[in-house]
């Protein structure tokens, strides 16, 4: 009976997760560094991005303990003597840890480049990677990548017990072109309007279409139908959020009162739109205002039928 107990706790113990892996390492962080017009909230999700990636395959000094061996070497080191390495050697010294990680980041014009470098008790690596026109999480995908890519390269010097290797993909969640729906409804007294629009967007360019149709009834009891549709661009910029600007030209369209017997075709004007989306994956979800006016010619033998007004609009988008 106790050789049977004794066997059951061996099993117990050498199956328990705490058992049979290799500790961590332990690596210093460097505060990530930056040059160029990268603001402060980046800096942190950032910051706490590469740290994150970082406790997948090593144990952080605390930042106090780093800040106060920083300090130690301030004093100790010559003024002359205190160049980034020197510095970075005798931290690693007073703290005992092999492993050191700083990340740089330089924006010019919109475009990032981003340095990774690790730095070993015998050797240096840097890895660095180029974004242009990117949003914060697609630097966080970036950093991701490169982290993973330290660690495969120097897994031999350090004996870091890294996760399984995985195909390291370059893609984000950016994509190239986007297809969008855009609605919009709304009404007023005996007043009903809709507008529906779909928008084919490149990058930061969009082309697309818009379809706006109104019923009306007067205080008289004549029923008015509006119809027009317009050729659309639009601008997109995009960050953590997206926000586009459109114009469009209207094209084609129809008025006319059925109780009356009035009719026209001949239609011109404009809308303009605002929109903010947010991306989930492939997906984008949008919100904003759209502002017509139009005019229709000779909607009766004295006088033109005119018309603006604004609603606001809602759409989802997919990227491919």
């Amino acid at each position: 009976m106790r050789h049977l107990l004794i066997l059951l706790i061996s099993i117990i113990l050498l199956s328990s997760p705490l058992f049979g892996q290799t500790e961590r390492p332990e690596t210093i962080v460097i505060p990530v560094g930056t040059l160029g017009d990268i603001s402060a909230s980046r800096k942190q999700i950032i910051q706490n991005t590469l740290s994150q990636e970082l406790t997948k395959y090593f144990r952080l000094v605390p930042q106090d303990k780093f800040e106060e061996a920083q300090d130690q070497a301030f004093e100790e080191l010559e003024y002359e003597e205190c160049t980034e390495d020197q510095c970075i050697m005798m931290i690693q010294e007073i703290l005992q840890v092999e492993n050191v990680f700083s990340l740089q980041l330089v924006a010019e014009d919109g475009d990032t480049q981003l340095s990774l470098t690790w730095v070993g008790l015998d050797e240096k690596k840097v890895l660095t990677d180029f974004c242009e026109e990117c949003k914060t999480k697609e630097l966080n995908s970036k950093i991701e990548l490169l982290v993973k890519n330290m660690v495969q390269q120097i897994g031999q010097v350090t004996k870091v017990d890294a996760e399984p290797k995985e195909k390291l993909d370059d893609t984000t969640e950016s994509y190239t072109y986007k297809l969008r729906g855009i609605i919009g409804s709304g009404s007023s007294d005996k007043t009903e309007f809709s507008n529906m629009s779909l928008h084919f967007v490149w990058d930061w360019l969009g082309i697309g279409l818009s379809d706006f149709y109104m019923e009306s009834t007067s205080s008289a009891g004549q029923k008015y139908e509006l119809h027009n549709q317009s050729l659309d661009l639009s601008y997109t910029y995009a960050d953590d959020y997206s926000f586009s600007f459109g114009v469009g030209v209207i094209v084609d369209g129809e008025a006319k009162s059925s109780t009356l017997n009035l009719k026209s075709t001949a239609v011109s004007g404009y809308r303009v739109m605002g929109l903010m989306g947010t991306d989930l994956g492939k997906w984008e979800f949008l919100g904003g205002y759209q502002y017509s006016t139009f005019e229709y010619k000779n909607f009766t033998s004295t006088k033109n039928f005119n018309m603006s007004g604004g609603l606001m609009v809602f759409g989802i988008g997919v990227g491919f």
